[in-house]
């Protein structure tokens, strides 16, 4: 298994919908168990990346979630303090 980040376009959280090295695709069950939340970081030209399990010989699909308003207007509120 290879840990890696990955670029992402947008700012929130990533969830795993499919991921070839499940069990019960007979894999090894290496997998994103938890939503992946995005982090700032330049990484290939992206603003922001997650922190992805890549196991071996395998392909992984995220789905984009958009973090909720009332996180965003507390973080807002933070950097005003």
């Amino acid at each position: 298994m290879i840990i890696i980040f990955v670029p992402v376009p947008f700012a929130g959280s990533y969830k795993e919908i499919l991921n070839t090295d499940k069990d019960s695709y007979n894999g090894s069950n290496y997998t994103n168990t938890r939503a992946l939340r995005s982090k700032k970081g330049t990484c290939l030209n992206e603003a922001q990346s997650i922190h992805v399990k890549l196991p071996p010989f395998s392909a992984v699909v995220f789905e984009y979630h958009k973090p909720a308003k009332k996180r965003l207007l507390q973080r807002r509120q933070r950097k005003v303090l």
